[in-house]
C-alpha cells in the first residue's frame, strides 16, 4: 500500500511538472545555401546570450522541400498550464540585409535575405536625341527591364536623384533593383495559446538580431562601364600652341573635358602626325605637331586615339612610325595601326570594371581628290608600317573576337566629306561589322555629323564630325561636334548619351 502511495504520488508530480514547466522551440527555415553561409560565418553557435534570457541552440538539419530546417530550443522554464502543442505563426521575414542597400520605390513591401541582385532599367526607344536621365518620380513601373530582357533597339535612362546626381546601374546608392531573396520564416512550438513578452522578444531576435549577424554579400553586382568617343583631333593651327601657352588641356577642351575625364574610357581620332621630319607625302593638307600635345590630350581624358585615317601618312612611312612610337610613349592604346600587318590586325583589349573590351580601327575612306590611295599607299604589309583597310578579313577578325565574350568596339573612318548621310560604303561595312558581332562602330572622316542609330542592338555613329579642327568655319556643320557616350552593363549596350559641342576656332564649348 505504501508502494502504491509513492508512485501514486510520483506521477502527480511528474503530470505537475509536465503540465506546468517547459520549452519552446523554434523552428527556422531557410535555404541550404544560406543555411551553409551562416555556419560557415558563425551565426548558429552553440550557445547565445540573449540579455537576460540564455537561448540554447539545438540544431537538426533535413531536407524539406530544398531547404533546411534548425531548430532553436529555449531553455527557460515557464509555467505551464495547457500540454504542448504545435501553432504556426505567419512567417517573420527579414528587411534587406544592409544598410547600404536601395531602397526600391516600386519594391517597398519585398522582404527577405538579399541573395542576388539585378539592376532594372527605365527603358525606352531608341532615339539620337533623348533625355539623358529620368527623374525617379518620373519612372513608369512598366518601363522597368532587367539587362537581359530589355527589348530590342531600346536604350536605358540614368535615373536622377536631384539637379546634380546621376545614377548608373552598380553605383552604390542606384535605386531601381530586382532581387532574389532567400525565405527567412519560423514557427513556433508553442505550449500556450497567447503570447506573452518572452515569445514577442524571441520573435524579435529571430526576425532582426539572429540575422544581423550575417555578412552576406550579394552576388555579383556589376558596374556600369561608360565609353565615350569624339571625332576628328588636329592639334595644328594654333590649337597646340594655345596649350603650351597656358600649360592646360581646359584651355581648348573647356567644358567638355569633364565628360571626357569622367568617363572609364575615352576614344578619339588623331588626325595628324606626331613628328619632325619635313618630307610630305603628295596630298591637299598635311598636318603634323609636336610630342609635347599629346600630354594634353592625356589631361583632357584620352586613353586610346585612332590613326586608320587619311592623316596619318602625311609624312610617309617614317612620320607614321614616329607617331606610333610617340603614342605609346605617352601612354595611348591603339589598334589597327602597327609596324606590320600582323601587328596591325590585332585588337586592343582592356579589362574595365571585369569586363573586357577589345577595340579595333579601320581604314575605309575614299581616294582624296590629290590622289592620295590609302588603300594602297597607307596598308600595312608584313614589310611596310600601316593601317589595316576594309576587307572581308576584318570581318572575320570581328566574328572570331566576339566568341570571347568581349565587347567589340570598332572605329571606322569612312564615308564622303562634308556629306550629311552615310554613303552605301559606309552603310555595307558598318552593317557587316555589327551582323559580325560589333557592338559599337564610331565613325568619322565626313567632318560633319551624320545619324545615330541602333541596328539589331548596336550602336552606329555614323559620323562623329569635327571634334578638335580650326579652319573649318568656311564649311557648312563642319563646326558642329558632340560626344557620344555609351554605357555597358556587364557585356550588354544599355546607355547611349549625346553631348552637342561646337567648335570655336581652337576651342571646342557644349551648347
Amino acid at each position: 500500500m505504501k508502494n502504491k502511495k509513492i508512485t501514486l504520488l510520483t506521477f502527480i508530480i511528474f503530470t505537475f511538472l509536465f503540465t506546468s514547466c517547459g520549452q519552446r522551440i523554434y523552428e527556422v527555415s531557410m535555404q541550404k545555401e544560406l543555411f551553409e553561409k551562416a555556419r560557415e560565418q558563425g551565426v548558429f553557435k552553440e550557445k547565445i546570450t540573449l540579455k537576460k534570457y540564455p537561448l540554447e541552440q539545438a540544431y537538426e538539419i533535413y531536407n524539406y522541400k530544398n531547404k533546411v530546417r534548425v531548430q532553436i530550443v529555449s531553455s527557460e522554464v515557464l509555467n505551464l498550464k495547457k500540454k504542448p502543442y504545435k501553432k504556426a505563426i505567419p512567417a517573420g521575414k527579414i528587411t534587406k540585409l544592409t544598410k547600404t542597400s536601395p531602397v526600391n520605390p516600386f519594391y517597398k513591401d519585398t522582404y527577405g535575405l538579399e541573395l542576388e541582385r539585378r539592376p532594372l532599367f527605365p527603358c525606352i526607344p531608341f532615339n539620337e536625341n533623348c533625355a539623358k536621365s529620368i527623374k525617379i518620380e518620373e519612372i513608369d513601373q512598366k518601363s522597368l527591364f532587367t539587362a537581359e530582357n530589355m527589348p530590342n533597339n531600346y536604350i536605358a535612362l540614368p535615373v536622377s536623384l536631384s539637379e546634380n546626381v546621376k545614377l548608373y546601374a552598380g553605383d552604390k546608392d542606384y535605386p531601381l533593383y530586382q532581387a532574389d531573396f532567400a525565405d527567412f520564416s519560423y514557427t513556433e512550438l508553442l505550449n500556450k495559446e497567447k503570447k506573452d513578452k518572452w515569445d514577442l522578444f524571441c520573435l524579435e531576435y529571430l526576425t532582426k538580431n539572429l540575422i544581423k549577424e550575417f555578412k552576406f554579400e550579394c552576388k555579383d553586382e556589376a558596374k556600369t562601364t561608360l565609353v565615350a568617343a569624339v571625332g576628328d583631333m588636329m592639334l595644328g593651327r594654333g590649337v597646340q600652341d594655345s596649350m603650351f601657352a597656358t600649360k592646360k588641356a581646359e584651355t581648348v577642351f573647356t567644358d567638355t573635358m569633364p565628360i571626357l575625364v569622367n568617363s572609364h574610357y575615352t576614344i578619339g581620332n588623331l588626325e595628324c602626325v606626331v613628328t619632325t621630319r619635313e618630307l610630305k607625302t603628295k596630298k591637299t593638307y598635311n598636318f603634323k605637331v609636336s610630342k609635347d600635345s599629346l600630354a594634353y590630350l592625356k589631361k583632357a581624358g584620352f586613353d586610346y586615339l585612332m590613326m586608320t585615317n587619311n592623316h596619318s601618312y602625311d609624312y610617309g612611312e617614317e612620320g607614321f612610325k614616329d607617331t606610333l612610337k610617340a603614342v605609346a610613349e605617352e601612354g595611348f592604346a591603339t589598334s589597327g595601326a602597327g609596324y606590320t600587318k600582323e601587328e596591325a590586325m590585332k585588337f586592343y583589349r582592356t579589362l574595365i570594371n571585369g569586363q573586357t573590351y577589345s577595340i579595333l580601327s579601320v581604314g575605309a575612306y575614299p581616294i582624296e581628290n590629290s590622289g592620295f590611295n590609302g588603300e594602297k599607299q597607307a596598308t600595312a604589309t608584313d614589310t611596310r608600317a600601316g593601317v589595316i583597310w576594309r576587307s572581308p578579313e576584318v570581318i572575320e577578325l570581328v566574328k572570331e573576337e566576339k566568341k570571347t565574350g568581349s565587347v567589340i568596339i570598332i572605329n571606322v573612318h569612312a564615308g564622303s566629306e562634308y556629306v550629311t548621310k552615310p554613303n552605301t560604303v559606309q552603310q555595307t561595312f558598318y552593317k557587316e561589322l555589327c551582323d559580325a558581332g560589333a557592338d559599337v562602330i564610331f565613325g568619322s572622316h565626313p567632318h560633319v555629323l551624320q545619324p545615330v542609330e541602333m541596328y539589331n542592338n548596336s550602336l552606329i555613329v555614323w559620323s562623329l564630325g569635327n571634334y578638335i579642327f580650326p579652319g573649318m568655319d568656311g564649311m557648312y556643320g563642319a563646326t558642329d561636334t558632340m560626344i557620344i557616350r555609351a554605357g555597358f552593363y556587364k557585356n550588354k549596350l544599355v546607355y547611349y548619351e549625346k553631348y552637342p559641342a561646337r567648335i570655336d576656332n581652337t576651342k571646342v564649348r557644349l551648347k
